[in-house]
């Protein structure tokens, strides 16, 4: 005969509460801490029928605020990877100081600061293996990858209008019927002052000559200079001669030029390691995306922008020293 299963969850229900009753009915579970009460039996197996011997004293509260406090410090978590200070805004030469331990510990530096959610400081370090550190072809391409990932998620870095280093980018040509300049030439400037995310503002200055018989196709040449009084600081120049009314061919032709006249700068001027040079002829931005950092473009401009210090020749102290001591002998 089939027992109903109401009857058998009733059985089970009463088994369990039994057993329990009939285990715990000599604990006391109400007593406060410090009472010494006898523990059940059935809890030292094989000596059931002895008086067991009673738990040791708890410690009082009162000895323990007496005694004095041995525990140490906490000591703050080492930082192996020398992230800095989170909490506080970078500049844009961080993690400079971590270019002696090589453009590997840089690129565990800056993975570990995705992985926090740090991108801005994320995208420094990366930078920072390209302009302070020698890494090899593999890093170099491990980090443009991640530069151009990042740069299109973050803020550009300069806000402030009064912060820009104001550049000429001047053109001499020529060609009088290529209608493709202007409109290129200013594409190409503000393409280029993206790229340095507002660190630099380009005027694009096309300077064409009025000579008769010159064929259509003539050479134009390129070069940076600063403004106003610095003028005269100018970077090389480099000439290109693309077809007339292509804008497609001078777009890249014009982009591929200009990267290799500040790689050739930056390499000059030696303070920060170059870029490297352009390798990107059908897509000329991937140079720039992935090969120049803010940096970069902040000292190639600083060093057009300002004017030089000018030294004056020690033969023209030495004629002063000279005129001051005829003066001061007597008629």
């Amino acid at each position: 005969m089939r027992v109903p299963y109401k009857i058998v969850v009733l059985l089970c229900l009463a088994l369990v509460a039994g057993t329990w009753w009939s285990r715990t009915r000599d604990m006391d579970f109400m007593s406060s801490r410090g009472i010494k009460n006898p523990r059940p039996n059935f809890i030292f197996p094989g000596n059931e029928n002895a008086e067991p011997s009673l738990l040791p004293d708890p410690v009082s509260r009162s000895a323990i605020s007496n005694e004095p406090e041995t525990a140490l410090s906490k000591e703050p978590e080492p930082d192996p990877l020398r992230l800095g200070d989170l909490d506080s805004a970078p500049g844009l030469g961080e993690y400079s100081e971590l270019a002696s331990l090589g453009a590997a510990h840089l690129i565990k530096a800056a993975t570990e600061l995705e992985v926090r959610g740090e991108f801005l400081r994320a995208h420094l370090a990366w930078e920072r293996i390209l302009d302070t550190c020698d890494p090899t072809p593999q890093e170099r391409a491990l980090v443009g990858i991640s530069i151009q990932r990042l740069r299109p998620t973050l803020p550009r870095w300069n806000i402030d209008p009064n912060g820009e280093y104001s550049l000429l980018l001047q053109f001499g040509t020529t060609r009088r019927k290529d209608g493709a300049i202007n409109p290129v030439a200013a594409a190409v400037a503000e393409f280029l002052r993206k790229e340095s995310s507002d660190l630099v503002s380009l005027a694009p200055l096309i300077t064409t000559s009025q000579i008769k018989g010159v064929p259509d196709q003539s050479p134009i040449a390129l070069y940076f200079s600063g403004t106003g009084e610095n003028t005269k600081n100018q970077s090389d120049l480099i000439s290109i001669n693309p077809p007339v009314n292509d804008p497609e061919s001078l777009r890249r032709e014009m982009l591929t030029t200009i990267y290799s006249l500040i790689e050739k700068r930056l390499t000059s001027l030696g303070s920060l390691t170059p870029p490297a040079p352009a390798s990107n002829p059908d897509q000329p931005e991937l140079d720039f995306e992935q090969q120049l950092t803010r940096l970069h473009w902040q000292y190639f401009a600083r060093t057009l922008s300002e004017l030089p210090e000018v030294t004056p020749p020690k033969t023209l102290k030495r004629l002063d020293l000279e005129e001051e001591t005829e003066s001061e002998e007597p008629d």
